[in-house]
């Protein structure tokens, strides 16, 4: 009898998005991990893994493979990267004042609001404003929504202080 052998091809490493060779289900692992630095919930969203134990090992061996290593670490930088422009536009929004537009001046014992030169605003000011229109009555600023940037900051310090992932900015927004 003429014994037979087969080629049993891996599964398929073929780079599909970004130039990464790691399998759409790694892919799948990397990004939730990306996310949530969870190893254990990232094996069971790519793989439907549902036991805790078996989900936590297997995706602590993932997160050892080179290229899974290698991936990880190149779209965290991206993710924090995003994160950190995120935060920065929320604080400065949430610290913009009314006051950064213009300045008082005294003119023969009355005093006036006289608007700031654009050019002079600082940045984070800039960044907080949404329109500048001619109206009737003069020139109107809107600035985005203060209150609702700092609920999302709030709630953003929550979840950094019950151990979500996140980027800590610190120092001031100009």
């Amino acid at each position: 009898m003429r014994k037979q052998t087969f080629a049993i091809e891996p599964k398929s490493t073929v780079p599909k998005k970004g130039g990464d060779k790691i399998t759409e289900k790694q892919r799948v692992f990397a990004e939730a991990y990306i996310k949530s630095g969870d190893a254990a919930l990232s094996y069971s969203e790519a793989y439907g893994t549902k036991n805790a134990h078996t989900a936590l090992e297997k995706g602590t061996l993932l997160l050892k493979k080179p290229e899974i290593k290698e991936f990880v670490e190149k779209n965290s930088v991206k993710e924090g990267l995003e994160q950190e422009k995120v935060l920065e536009l929320l604080y400065a929004i949430a610290f913009t004042s009314p006051a950064d537009f213009v300045r008082i001046e005294t003119e023969g014992g009355k005093q006036k609001i006289v608007w700031q030169d654009i050019d002079s605003l600082p940045d984070a000011a800039k960044k907080a404003i949404c329109a500048i229109k001619n109206t009737p009555s003069g020139i109107c600023i809107e600035t985005l929504d203060r209150m609702k940037a700092i609920d999302m900051l709030m709630k953003y310090s929550d979840l950094k202080r019950d151990g979500g992932v996140g980027v800590i900015i610190e120092g001031s927004v100009e």
